[in-house]
């Protein structure tokens, strides 16, 4: 938003038109005002055009690979991406590819289970989950089973999604629930 008038795009516009400017009055016209302001500068001799030269015709030209890949290996028929091979029959989970990429090592088990289970929460209740996302946060922190569980359970309202924050404002189970 413009602070002022003088801030505005019609004002600006006047103020380079004023100046000598060749302003458009719509985006669409601005080829139309290229056009007209290089030809007008061509007939003042201003702009001398240059000639269009062909370019020569050399056929195909082609650099050595500079490129050295330290996770695949293409050297056998089967291509073998950070020790595993593609072809192989087990399924690959998305942690079995990143971290080789990121840390040029695969993650240990239990750094694998940890990620993938906050990747399947988070994927499948988003912001519903952020009561359990903490309380497993904080228990990897090494913090004690009470502070965990507080920590999970004083997220939950009505800012997170809070199911627990609604039943209890809900008549569902009675007066007094």
């Amino acid at each position: 938003m413009a602070n002022s008038d003088n801030e505005t795009a019609d004002a600006k516009s006047r103020v380079m038109h004023e100046a000598g400017f060749v302003v458009p009055s719509t985006f669409e016209e601005l080829p139309a005002a290229l056009k007209s302001t290089y030809e007008a500068l061509v007939t003042q001799g201003v702009v001398v055009p240059a000639k269009e030269v062909e370019p020569p015709e050399l056929g195909l030209i082609r650099n050595p690979a500079a490129f050295i890949s330290t996770i695949v290996d293409k050297t056998c028929s089967n291509t073998i991406w950070t020790c595993v091979s593609l072809m192989s029959s087990e399924k690959i989970f998305v942690l079995d590819v990143s971290p080789p990429l990121w840390f040029k090592r695969h993650l240990s088990p239990w750094a694998t289970k940890f990620i993938k289970m906050v990747l399947m929460l988070t994927a499948y209740h988003c912001p519903a989950i952020s009561g359990a996302m903490n309380t497993i946060v904080a228990t990897r922190a090494s913090r004690d089973l009470i502070s965990s569980l507080a920590s999970g359970l004083l997220t939950i309202g009505s800012r997170f999604s809070g199911a627990l924050d609604d039943v209890k404002n809900s008549d569902a189970h009675g007066p007094g629930f």
